[in-house]
């Protein structure tokens, strides 16, 4: 047991007996652990205006490019507080100049606060709706070589990808259809981007697969289990930001679920807008059970309140991509050429109608933003 604890890479420390004694005494002792109102979190012990959490803000940014100032504070200064116990810190700015010494350190935190949790199937009562209900009808609404796009956003190592794939191959074989269908998912972390993409579980990881489900969906390989080719030809995985990189379009259903409850109000309006664009005018979002968009009712309407599933409200506006990056900020004229790219990167200019413009978008995502992913 603990070799396979320590395998997981969510290991802390590795001790003996007596070490653990002696850090859990070590632990009970800080003040970060030892306070006297209880009702007051490890956050509220760092103020959120304190210059060297703008300091340690700064230098996640400037390393990996994510600007944690639009996520909830609370949930950052909690595990900043995490890190500084695990390195003996009691103040801030001791773990502001740690992260300023050791990339390596920022990378942990970093990935710490992506915080990449999920599994297959997750809500069980939700997923039977999805495929009993909401996806029979989205393949139904499609013509002959017309396709079914979901974007899932915020994937994680790729369960919730994988377990649409695995319902729509379902649906699709019992009504005997033969749709096309595409799945974007994407998520800020290449670490969690590259397990999906290799597709390989361990027994643990598919506890909430049924055995007919992976007899038929998944292959014994490397120690687990490898999504078959045919689930995983329907997937693209790549590293994304909702809050920055231009989204995938003419998409048919969204299932972003649990992301928001880690945002703040205007972030949350930011990634809905992206979102409304992102939809086709009858498209369909889904959001985690604790999470709502009561702020951005203009653009979605409620369809299900118990699974959080909402549609896009037809006559809410113009489709047009909302206000992402440098490149996407000024509106293209009929016709403009716009062009896509950066120093490292090849240029790509397209020569775009409005209308075209979401099929360039697509272009632009696929050529510039996304690697290239094997099967």
């Amino acid at each position: 047991m603990p070799h396979s604890a320590m395998a997981t890479g969510a290991v802390d420390f590795v001790l003996s007996p007596k070490e653990i004694a002696c850090e859990l005494a070590r632990l009970s002792k800080h003040p970060f652990v030892k306070r006297n109102d209880q009702k007051t979190g490890t956050e509220d012990l760092i103020d959120s205006d304190n210059p060297d959490l703008k300091v340690i803000l700064n230098q996640l940014y400037k390393v990996t490019g994510v600007d944690f100032g639009a996520y909830k504070m609370n949930t950052i200064k909690r595990r900043i507080s995490r890190r500084m116990l695990l390195h003996k810190l009691t103040h801030l700015k001791e773990y502001a100049q740690l992260l300023n010494k050791e990339n390596e350190e920022i990378d942990i935190l970093y990935q710490d606060l992506l915080i990449n949790v999920t599994r297959f199937f997750r809500d069980f009562d939700t997923h039977k709706y999805l495929r009993t209900h909401l996806l029979p009808k989205l393949l139904k609404g499609k013509i002959e070589g017309e396709s079914l796009r979901i974007g899932v956003p915020v994937c994680s190592t790729g369960e919730e990808a994988y377990s649409i794939a695995m319902m729509l191959l379902e649906i699709n074989e019992k009504q005997d259809l033969n749709i096309p269908i595409q799945i974007f998912a994407t998520d800020l972390s290449e670490h969690a981007i590259s397990k999906a993409r290799i597709g390989v579980y361990t027994k643990q990881e598919l506890e909430t697969v049924s055995p007919q489900r992976i007899q038929r969906f998944l292959t014994k390989a490397d120690g687990g289990f490898r999504v078959n080719k045919a689930v995983r030809d329907m997937c693209v995985f790549a590293p994304h930001n909702i809050l920055t990189d231009p989204p995938f379009s003419r998409l048919n259903f969204i299932s972003c679920c649990n992301l928001f409850i880690y945002l703040d109000t205007a972030a949350q309006k930011k990634a809905v807008n992206t979102f409304h664009y992102a939809l086709n005018s009858d498209g369909f979002l889904m959001l985690g059970k604790s999470e709502n968009i009561s702020h951005s009712s203009h653009l979605f309407k409620l369809s299900n309140s118990k699974y959080k599933i909402f549609t896009r409200k037809a006559n809410s506006g113009q489709h047009r991509l909302p206000k992402l990056t440098k490149t996407s900020k000024q509106k293209p004229s009929a016709h403009k050429t716009i062009s896509f790219g950066s120093k490292t990167k090849r240029q790509v200019n397209f020569s775009v109608s409005e209308q075209q413009l979401d099929l360039s978008v697509d272009e632009v995502l696929v050529s510039e933003f996304m690697p290239q992913c094997g099967n």
